[in-house]
């Protein structure tokens, strides 16, 4: 006994819409999610059922009700990702630098005499006071991100103090 479940709302696309879905399907910067939604409509419109279009392009009936359903709402715009979707972006933690703060860490920034790490933590800070995000300072400075987040932490703790290395235990290193 076959199921008989609901027939799909027929898709009439105008000559303009039509070639406007076929253009931005064909075009090579579309992302392949958007080029499936195309593929969905113009099917739909040809006439062809949710069960055959789903077994043709390889995806779900729900997938294709979907997709015919948001461009009966909203036409070829429905078919753009709405947004808000994916996981919410971490808040900018900005770092606000106090008086005399911003030219002390670009002095050690420039300093030649000033080590690596210290110019790299100093590079950080004055980056995060010029509202970059994480990722945008860890990318320009080649630095993973938790090095980011953590002289974020550090830096609003305790300031400048917080850039020079501790102390370490134990005896000098040598060089012999």
């Amino acid at each position: 006994m076959s199921r008989l479940g609901r027939k799909p709302v027929p898709l009439d696309l105008s000559q303009r819409e039509r070639t406007r879905i076929q253009e931005m399907m064909e075009d090579s910067t579309t992302a392949e999610r958007f080029r499936l939604r195309c593929q969905i409509i113009l099917a739909s419109a040809d006439g062809i059922g949710n069960d055959l279009i789903a077994a043709e392009l390889g995806t779900s009936k729900v997938t294709v009700a979907l997709w015919r359903r948001r461009f009966l709402q909203s036409g070829v715009d429905g078919l753009c990702d709405r947004p808000g979707k994916g996981r919410a972006a971490k808040p900018v933690s900005r770092v606000e630098l106090r008086a005399g703060e911003r030219e002390k860490l670009s002095l050690l920034a420039a300093r030649h005499t000033t080590s690596q790490r210290t110019a790299q933590r100093a590079r950080i800070i004055l980056a995060s006071a010029d509202g970059q995000t994480g990722a945008q300072i860890a990318g320009s400075l080649s630095v993973t991100l938790t090095t980011v987040y953590k002289w974020r932490r550090r830096f609003a703790e305790e300031r400048l103090a917080s850039l020079t290395d501790a102390p370490r235990p134990g005896a000098p290193r040598t060089i012999a």
